[in-house]
């Protein structure tokens, strides 16, 4: 059975990562968006895990930087 993207998804959702689209759809701003703030280390840290051309974030970071947001610093 091939695993869908709803699938892949939760996976991912399930283990505390996220992808770019996950992070993009819980800020509310286009992936474009994330992509422009990773070329110039603005964003969320991502990582890509094993080798293979897919992005995540931990949740734990995406909210951490979020926080940061709030006190008007970066992380």
């Amino acid at each position: 059975m091939t695993p869908t993207k709803s699938n892949e998804t939760q996976r991912s959702t399930d283990s505390g990562l996220l992808t770019i689209e996950e992070v993009a759809a819980r800020l509310r701003v286009p992936v474009e968006t994330i992509r422009q703030w990773r070329k110039y280390r603005r964003g969320p840290q991502f990582v890509r895990i094993g080798g293979g051309r897919r992005l995540f974030c931990r949740e734990s970071d995406l909210q951490a930087w979020i926080d940061a947001q709030f006190e008007g610093g970066a992380a």
